[in-house]
């Protein structure tokens, strides 16, 4: 298209198969004012404020669409073209940027669920391309004409513990293993609205590490991402980690992770609870 969005192509529209009980996305969401929070691999951070975002969803053929998001804060910006899909029922989204990512962005994945028909929970978590960095936000989308909200969020600021939970390793030949005795413990030690920075720390026996993480949560809890930074310890791995809160003290996690050399994978499902195991 001559003004820049992405049009799809129509063999793709023939090969999708239609479900017409998927809410109708088409037309423009807006967000109000939000804040960033960039996490580098030495674990310092940079908060971005006064950011703002416009989705355009131009097609949509049953559940998946294609858009187009623009974000600034006057001082730095960019324009992405993303591929979303939703579930018939419309409380879950998944949106993918595609491209390259603009100065000062990442290109990452975006999960979504709506609240209403006017009103789309964005929760973002991204690295950048060198792996320097994770950014993270969260803001409501409102569609265009209706007031926009602001997300207030549940604390989880302090010391999340596991106790002892076994992980599943998946090696590059295709062989798996399964290792007890892991312990997590998980240091939120500073948040800011729906976004928060900490640092994850694991060990087995003689073997441990720690990285800083980024994370972001909405209102309800319902929705966390948490996603860790820098270079991996021996014998762990980077995690891309979805949680929810299941009380005020008490987190459940759903953990994948990649080594350094992508060779062994790992996942686990453990709970956290605040304050002690």
């Amino acid at each position: 298209a001559t003004d820049g969005t992405v049009e799809p192509s129509s063999e793709l529209i023939a090969g999708m198969e239609l479900h017409d009980n998927c809410p109708n996305l088409v037309g423009e969401w807006v967000s109000g004012e939000y804040e960033a929070l960039s996490v580098s691999v030495d674990g310092a951070h940079t908060e971005l404020a006064g950011l703002s975002m416009v989705l355009r969803i131009s097609h949509q053929v049953g559940c998946h669409f294609v858009a187009d998001n623009q974000w600034n804060n006057a001082e730095i910006g960019g324009r992405e073209h993303g591929a979303g899909v939703l579930n018939p029922i419309g409380n879950w989204i998944t949106i993918l940027e595609g491209g390259e990512h603009p100065d000062g962005g990442t290109t990452g994945r975006v999960r979504g669920r709506l609240v209403d028909g006017d009103h789309i929970n964005w929760e973002y978590a991204a690295y950048s391309s060198d792996g320097s960095h994770a950014t993270v936000f969260s803001t409501i989308l409102s569609r265009s004409g209706v007031p926009t909200q602001r997300e207030t969020c549940p604390s989880l600021l302090g010391v999340w513990k596991s106790p002892e939970f076994e992980v599943l390793e998946l090696h590059a030949d295709g062989s798996t293993s399964r290792h007890s005795g892991t312990r997590a413990t998980l240091e939120v030690a500073h948040q800011d609205q729906c976004h928060f920075r900490g640092v994850n720390t694991w060990s087995r026996g003689d073997r441990g590490g720690s990285e800083p993480v980024a994370g972001v949560l909405h209102r309800d809890g319902a929705l966390i991402t948490i996603l860790e930074v820098g270079g991996v310890s021996e014998g762990g791995t980077q995690a891309y980690v979805r949680a929810r809160l299941t009380g005020q003290d008490r987190m459940e996690w759903n953990y994948v992770g990649l080594s350094a050399d992508a060779s062994m994978g790992q996942a686990f499902g453990v709970s956290l609870s605040r304050g002690g195991e």
